[in-house]
């Protein structure tokens, strides 16, 4: 009785088990086929497994791995980001690489399938464009922020518009007195492409200037019209169209903000930054260097007056006018 109770239940696993394996490749479907050539540039595309579809392009690297066909799970085979479309378009990433296709239906139950390779990917890729990079004491890269920013290389008459990043030259004149303008100097010997931290300018006209000598500050050196009236030159006709002459016109301003080796310089002395906003003015009688209030600790500059031995160093809500020697 019980041989018979044992038989029975054999049978019945058995039986089982068929059905379980012929469920499971009832769910596999038919190995999607690519067609396409597998070349940078190229676009592959996979056949439809049914009417609905779904698609995982993958990539393995022969260099690296086996790289065999067959096997959905294989871990050598890597999902391509976003590549979840019937077809795909090989970029230069995948030069030397073998490329498949998973395919199944959107019906339940339904497995992916893989597709035999493609490749290795073949074709010119490209060198990737050199970037523009500062030079010490020769060129700074130049952004803009904001608003509307021009400059005049030297030894050029007229101003050029600044609409990309560009490298602009030690020397060149910046008219930023209409936007903001995001500089990017080297630090290090005449030369060198050691990046320093960005710094901006705003609201101002200035010179940019960079002596040859190591780690030397980049300058934005205030230039333009103030009107003032020559020392025992003019008598009464100068006087008087000195008195005409607005406020606005006698003087000269440009704000800075950041941090790294960067400063303003105007006919009473030099500031370079700390880390902060400031407010560089000149005017008649000399420079005026102004940090206002604002929020965290350490932030000022450091002001060096001409004339003098020592600098002075302004923290927030601080100013200090350098007069002119």
């Amino acid at each position: 009785m019980r041989a018979g109770r044992v038989l029975v239940a054999v049978a019945v696993m058995a039986v089982s088990l068929v059905a379980a394996s012929s469920a499971s490749s009832a769910r596999l479907g038919e190995p999607p086929v690519i067609t396409g050539v597998a070349e940078v540039g190229s676009t592959l595309t996979s056949s439809a497994p049914g009417d609905n579809g779904r698609y995982r392009w993958q990539r393995c690297d022969p260099d690296a791995a086996a790289c065999a066909d067959g096997d959905r799970n294989d871990p050598d085979w890597v999902d391509i980001n976003g590549a979840d479309a019937k077809s795909y378009t090989i970029p230069a990433a995948d030069h030397g690489f073998l490329i498949r296709v998973l395919s199944k239906d959107t019906k339940l139950g339904t497995q992916f399938s893989a597709s035999a390779s493609v490749g290795p990917v073949f074709g010119v890729v490209e060198p990737p464009a050199e970037e523009d990079v500062p030079q010490h004491g020769v060129q700074v890269i130049a952004e803009l922020t904001g608003g509307s920013i021009r400059f005049k290389p030297p030894g050029q008459t007229g101003f050029n518009p600044l609409t990309e990043t560009t490298p602009i030259p030690v020397g060149s004149i910046v008219d930023a007195r209409k936007g903001v303008i995001s500089v990017t100097a080297a630090t290090g010997a005449l030369g060198d492409t050691t990046k320093d931290q960005k710094f901006k300018y705003s609201k101002g006209l200035f010179k940019v200037l960079q002596t040859p000598a190591a780690n030397s500050l980049a300058i934005a050196k205030l230039i333009g019209k103030l009107g003032c009236k020559s020392k025992g030159k003019g008598g009464k006709k100068a006087s008087e169209a000195l008195a005409t002459t607005s406020r606005k016109r006698r003087r000269r301003r440009l704000w800075g903000s950041g941090r790294g080796r960067y400063g303003t310089r105007g006919k009473g002395g030099t500031g370079s930054v700390v880390g902060t906003k400031y407010l560089t003015v000149e005017k008649c009688g000399g420079t005026l260097f102004k940090v206002p209030p604002q929020p965290g600790e350490g932030h000022g500059i450091s002001v060096d007056p001409k004339g003098k031995k020592k600098p002075i160093f302004l923290a927030p809500g601080e100013s200090y006018f350098a007069k002119a020697p």
